[in-house]
């Protein structure tokens, strides 16, 4: 046998009881136990004061071996599988033993030598005025190593409040209280918090403003249509953070961009919308608060579009040349202003004609479009009598007034007659709220018995709608009245075309 195959069977040999003895029972390596390591920062200090406090260990199996971290404070113990590292804000002064302890996997364990941490309380005197509530002030005073101390309050530099603090309490503050309206009479104005001891002082000043009344709208919904109104129950939902100014009670009222007609009665506030002002709208309130202060509140809401698409507004000028109009406040003054212009105007210098056929329909026809107007219309423009009477009317004087003067119809007997109407006055299903004109003799407010209108007859209005974008269409029936014995009762409105809104008050 050659002698490397010898070493190697000699080798095996050796090998062969070290591999058995590592089976065989009761011959486990022994298990090292851990060791633990605590650090304290700092050990000593004024309180408050933060420490950090380290927990860590070794094993010579291993610091994997390590399954529990345990860190004592007093009788308190934090508890990690792994080493702990935390910082605590200590406030209360005395001793406290801090140790630490690792435990292995064969629950062995070690603990190190406590570690004493001494905190000190720091001579002084702390205190803290914070507004609470928007109307009160919660305070609190600590007293350290001071035995008593003095708090005086100012308002406005007058003496307010005065109280003597001891130091009476283990735990911090040795002094709180909450001042309010209620019954301490605090009310808007600047506080000075003087908090003395000796030769230590501190200030602090607290102010409570002068707030707005505000308005609390939950509950309440401000959105609606066009042409429609809500009433909102305004009752209890003004008020004044600061107490002392309460009771708030509302003097006016009144629209911020002309979208609505708000009225007032006490505290129910009346809201009209118009037709195809839409969007956003504010409505401003003047209120007096209870010591006669006088604030603006302003709130808004939405204004959804209605169901119409066209709309006859017979209350105001069709144009900016009848702007002069809508400034008059009474049925007098507008029906005095409509006799100035009919003076102006020529179409009642046209002469009867046969033919071309120019009647009493030709002349209400022509006072229409030169009162009310056609701003899309085409045609004949001159001011030659032949082409005006071929023409049956002419487009020279197209609004020139700008003023709502309708078509009117009158069926009676003998016969019918055509003439012309304007509501002067502002209710438009009232006979007498209208004013009738017969444009051939430029005469107004035209009655039952007089120029061609029978004292029994049926009276028609017709006018031309607009759309929402301002565009005009050709006229239609709007309201019909049945005259009796000369008086003049509604008859009809046309509620029939869903798409059109009739505007029946004067705004």
């Amino acid at each position: 046998m050659g002698n490397k195959v010898w070493k190697n069977m000699k080798n095996l040999a050796y090998s062969i009881p070290i591999a058995l003895m590592s089976v065989l029972p009761g011959c486990e390596p022994d298990n090292a136990p851990p060791t633990a390591k605590l650090n304290v920062n700092p050990l000593y200090g004024e309180i408050p004061v933060d420490v950090r406090m380290r927990v860590t260990g070794q094993d010579p199996d291993g610091v994997e071996d390590i399954k529990q971290y345990i860190l004592y404070i007093g009788n308190e113990s934090v508890k990690s599988s792994t080493p702990i590292d935390i910082t605590r804000n200590f406030t209360n002064e005395g001793k406290i033993d801090i140790y630490g302890e690792v435990i292995d996997s064969k629950n062995q364990s070690n603990k190190t030598p406590a570690s004493q941490l001494e905190l000190t309380l720091t001579e002084g005197i702390e205190q803290s005025a914070v507004l609470s509530n928007g109307n009160e002030i919660v305070y609190s005073a600590t007293l350290k190593k001071r035995p008593n101390a003095e708090l005086t309050v100012n308002k406005n530099g007058n003496l307010f409040f005065k109280q003597s603090i001891t130091d009476n309490s283990q735990t911090e503050p040795d002094y709180q209280k909450t001042f309010k309206y209620d019954p301490d009479k605090l009310t808007k104005g600047d506080y000075e918090f003087i908090l003395k001891s000796g030769d230590l002082e501190k200030k602090t000043n607290v102010t409570i403003p002068n707030y707005k009344p505000a308005l609390n709208l939950s509950g309440l919904n401000t959105n609606f249509e066009e042409e429609s109104e809500i009433v909102l129950d305004l009752t209890g939902k003004i008020s004044d953070k600061n107490p002392e100014d309460n009771p708030v009670s509302i003097n006016s009222v009144s629209s911020v961009e002309g979208k609505t007609r708000p009225t007032l009665n006490n505290y129910n506030l009346k809201i009209k919308s118009f037709w195809n002002k839409l969007g956003e709208y504010k409505i401003k309130l003047n209120v007096r608060d209870a010591n006669e202060g006088l604030e603006e509140i302003i709130f808004n809401g939405n204004i959804t579009q209605g169901p119409y698409e066209f709309v006859v507004n017979p209350f105001v000028s069709t144009n900016s040349n009848g702007a002069a109009y809508d400034l008059l406040t009474t049925k007098a003054q507008r029906e005095a202003y409509v006799q100035e212009k009919l003076l102006e105007d020529w179409t009642n210098t046209i002469k009867y004609n046969p033919e071309p056929l120019w009647v009493c329909s030709e002349y209400s026809s022509q006072l229409m479009t030169n009162f009310h107007g056609f701003p899309e219309a085409t045609g004949y423009s001159g001011f030659n009598l032949d082409s005006i009477y071929y023409y049956r009317g002419t487009y020279k004087d197209n609004g020139k007034y700008g003023l709502p003067v309708y078509l009117v119809g009158v069926s009676g007997e003998p016969y019918g007659h055509a003439m012309n109407a304007i509501l002067t006055g502002d209710d438009i299903t009232k006979f007498e709220d209208w004013c009738f004109i017969e444009p051939q003799r430029d005469a107004i407010n035209v009655k039952p018995g007089q120029l061609y209108m029978e004292r029994n007859c049926w009276i028609e209005i017709r006018g031309p709608p607009k759309d929402r974008d301002g565009r005009q269409f050709s006229n239609v029936p709007i309201i019909a009245f049945r005259v009796n014995n000369g008086v003049g009762k509604l008859e009809w409105i046309n509620y029939d075309d869903p798409n059109l809104n009739i505007i029946k008050n004067r705004k």
